[in-house]
Formats: C-alpha cells, structure tokens, sequence
C-alpha cells in the first residue's frame, strides 16, 4: 500500500519525519510538491512573489495533474492538503472511481474562511464558489481530515456531511528533542521566550505589539525568528526580531527556549490550527497561547496542562502572565515536562503515522 501526499509545500522536518515513520510501519509514501520549505521562504522582489504565487497555485495545479497521469500498480491512497484550497477537489475529481485508490482531503486552513481572515475583500459569489469548492471536497472525498475538534465540528456542520471525518494533529519530528528533557532553570537565568516560524494575517499581533511597546518585563527575553505580514508591528518595541532560522540553527534555537509563543487571532480558531505548537511542544517549551478560549488551540493546551492562555486583546493580563512564568520556576518546569512528554509521545510524528496508517487501512477494508 502506498501513500501519497499532496500539498504544494514540502521538504519540511515534519513530512520528511512522516514520510520515514510510514516507511517504518511498512508503507511506501511519497510527498507531491513543487517546491520544498527553504525555497518558499527566501525573500523576493514584487516579480519573485508574483511567479511564488503562479507555482503555488498554477504549478502545483499542473505537476498534480501530470502526476495523476501515472498508472497505479498498488492500493494508493492520495492524501491532499488544502494547499492549495483547490486541491483535494482536483485529486479526487481526478481520480477514477473504479481505481484501487482513495482520496483523503486534509484540511489544513479551512477557507474561504481563512482568505477572508487574511484581509482578501471578497464579492458574495466569489465566497459561494470557495464554500462550493471546500463543500464538494468534503462531501465527495472518501475521508476528510481536520486537525482539531472544534474545526471538525464546525467545517462539518457547515460543509458536511462527509463519507467518514477523522481529527489527525500535524504533530512534529521529535527525535533531534528526545535526549535533552527540560531542566530546572536558575533563578538567575532569564526565562526565553520564542516565536518560531510564520506571523500572518491569521495569528493574533497586536496583543504582542502593544506588549512590546509598553515597559520591558524583567526577567525574560523575546526573541521572534519570524516572517509575514504581522512582523512589521512588532518593530520598535523591546522584542530581539531576526528572520527565519536555517535548518542547521533550528534545532540549538528551540532547545535554548523555555516558552513557545503561539497565537491565532479572534475568528480564525475556526479556520487553523498552528503547526509550530507541536515542535514546540517536542522541544520541551511551555506554551503561552494567545487565543480565545473557545479554540482547538486552548483545549490543547487545557488538556496536557502544558502552559497558559491568554485572551486576545488582553495585554495587561499577559504581562502579569509573564511575571508569573518568570517568577514561578517550579511550575515552569511542571508546565514544560508535560509539553515535553505531550510532544515525544501523542504529537511525534511516529504516532502520527500510526493514526494514518489506521485510517487508510480502514478505508480499503
């Protein structure tokens, strides 16, 4: 049996990391992508941006299509990703129906709500067509995929039903974490805190930037290794802002941290689910979740008792959330070692593997 992931992206440590673990369990799998993570993030000009776009979207449409065309010479399942919005649609229309394959559609931001949160103004019968598009994938894939619960439940009620649903975290690579469990950090030591990876339209900013621009907190450091659109709002207040870490600096970087920063903006808990949480969690980081409560995010959180939330818009709650977590070595450490047990064990992209392995197995049973 063989396993297929398309998405437009890839290259990245968790589907290298995925791809292994399916191997391990005895399946061939494979990632269809036009460009791998290094490449999509190296800065551009207008003209750069705009020929990123056409691959993204164009390309990948073409590369998927050219794909397909392949003859199939074993049970496949191909899974795809949201990434682009059209491309579950595309591989299961795709795809004959009397083939020894199935089409799992993984819905990594849902849309058009998460266009709409990106600040992309839309007519009303260019939103009917996007529902149209995420209505048909869920209604004629053979398997839908959501990252959390609560974005189950509401792309479901909204889009369903579908032929079977299943929730499957993103997870990450917990392996380069495993030898180095979290330690009591000194009194002495500040406590680092650090956002890793993409500030967009859809994460929660401004929250951060008024923090940043009122009184430094004693006993901590920020550091943001950081692109996207929100990075520009953070500029001028007391955060350390650098831009994305190479491979080779990573992995040093998460494990000097002790707090991961995580945030979503009010409205788009129903349309993402943060990816970096789970690295951070494999890394051993507590996490500080600027999120409303009434989130996948929060429930996360809530549920391994692996760090503390914090309303969107709520800046002196916060800071004197940080002055806990500064203060407080004790629980810090409590709060981190249940991160770290949560990412080694239920987020590592070997138990991730096993949750694919047995939805696939269930679906050509």
């Amino acid at each position: 049996m063989k396993l297929e992931f398309y998405t437009s992206v890839g290259g990245t440590a968790f589907w290298n990391a995925l791809v292994r673990d399916l191997q391990a369990c005895g399946k061939q799998a494979a990632v269809v992508s036009v460009m791998d993570e290094p490449e999509y993030r190296r800065p551009r000009n207008l003209l750069g941006k705009l020929l990123l776009r056409w691959k993204l979207y164009a390309g990948m449409s073409l590369h998927t299509r050219r794909h397909l065309r392949q003859p199939v010479r074993q049970p496949t399942c191909r899974i795809a990703t949201t990434n682009p919005f059209f491309l579950p649609g595309l591989v299961c229309g795709q795809t004959s129906a009397d083939s020894d394959v199935r089409v799992v559609n993984l819905v990594f931001d849902l849309y058009p709500e998460a266009m709409e949160l990106s600040g992309r103004r839309m007519s009303p019968g260019a939103r009917q067509r996007l529902e149209a598009v995420t209505r048909r994938a869920v209604q004629q894939c053979d398997a839908t995929v959501f990252l959390g619960g609560q974005l189950h439940d509401h792309a479901l009620e909204k889009y369903g039903p579908a032929r079977q649903s299943a929730v499957i975290p993103v997870g990450a690579d917990a392996r380069p974490f495993a030898s180095s469990p979290p330690e009591m950090l000194p009194c002495e030591h500040p406590v680092q805190f650090l956002y890793c990876g993409l500030l967009g339209r859809m994460h929660e900013v401004e929250t951060l930037a008024q923090l940043g621009r009122g009184e430094p907190v004693p006993g901590c450091g920020w550091k943001f290794h950081a692109t996207g659109a929100g990075t520009d709002a953070l500029r001028g207040g007391w955060f350390q802002l650098g831009g994305p870490l190479a491979p080779a600096d990573w992995t040093g970087a998460m494990q000097s941290a002790q707090v991961g920063i995580v945030s979503v903006r009010p409205g788009a808990e129903k349309a993402v689910l943060p990816s970096k949480t789970y690295s951070a969690l494999a890394a051993g980081q507590a996490i500080l979740a600027i999120c409303p409560q009434q989130s996948d995010l929060a429930d996360l959180v809530a549920g391994q008792d692996c760090g503390w939330v914090v309303e969107p818009g709520d800046v002196d709650g916060l800071r004197r959330r940080i002055q806990e977590i500064t203060t407080d070595r004790d629980t810090l450490l409590v709060k981190r070692r249940n991160a770290f047990r949560a990412g080694q064990q239920r987020y590592d992209s070997a138990t991730v593997a096993g949750h694919w392995v047995a939805l696939v197995e269930g679906l050509f049973a």
